[in-house]
């Protein structure tokens, strides 16, 4: 889990207006309940009987990593199956202007297409880290989700956006006491750090009554057909 000093994200002003400048040269449990916010971004039903938020950064190895090995089972077996409605919440992270422009991206994006931003960042965090010119990595992940450069420069210096950003860090901190990413809230109950599918599937459990197996329930299972 990555954790961070709550003062960073003060400072995302100012690293966004950094590489505009070198571009010119009540959130409860239970499901349908849930207090959403109007800006969030949501997948699967809304009557869903978990709420998971996610507040997690694109330039963090553990976030990358949790969406790598467990996001993909949570998505497909409780998502798509209409257990959980899940929300990603924007938390920036070192370096910055590189997680605050990615973040933005993906807002001006069409809608319909946030997850698929959030995705194609994760893919290209290393190469958001190494690249020489970050600029022209997140713009050909602009370009590619069906902006132009006139509006990705537009995008990356949008204001009301980035006060956004930085008021859902300090709400992540303050109410949630998110302590570094990622974090979750699961139907109300904070969990800090990387989650195993084990978690998600026990709140779904705990909200319905019906058991959704895990890894090790279904290798069980699998080993007593082979002795039978």
């Amino acid at each position: 889990m990555r954790t961070y000093g709550f003062a960073r994200f003060a400072w995302a002003p100012a690293a966004i207006a950094a590489l505009a400048l070198s571009a010119c040269g009540d959130e409860g449990g239970g499901g349908a309940q849930a207090g959403l916010k109007e800006q969030d971004r949501v997948m699967g039903d809304p009557d869903a009987p978990v709420t998971v938020i996610e507040y997690a950064s694109i330039t963090c190895s553990h976030c990358k990593r949790w969406h790598d090995e467990v996001y993909p089972r949570v998505k497909e077996e409780l998502v798509d199956t209409g257990m959980v409605r899940f929300v990603f919440r924007e938390l920036p992270t070192a370096p910055m202007d590189v997680s605050v422009a990615g973040f933005l991206v993906a807002r001006c994006a069409p809608e319909s297409r946030y997850f698929s931003v959030i995705d194609t960042l994760f893919d290209r965090q290393e190469r958001l880290f190494t690249a020489q010119d970050r600029r022209a990595e997140l713009l050909a992940v602009a370009r590619a989700a069906g902006l132009s450069e006139d509006e990705f420069n537009a995008c990356i210096r949008d204001e009301d956006q980035i006060a956004r950003i930085n008021e859902w860090s300090d709400e992540a901190a303050t109410r949630y006491r998110i302590t570094g990413t990622p974090g979750f809230v699961i139907n109300g109950v904070v969990h800090n750090g990387e989650q195993p599918f084990e978690t998600f599937a026990e709140a779904v459990e705990d909200a319905t009554g019906e058991p959704v197996p895990t890894d090790s329930e279904e290798e069980s299972g699998e080993a007593a057909g082979m002795e039978g």
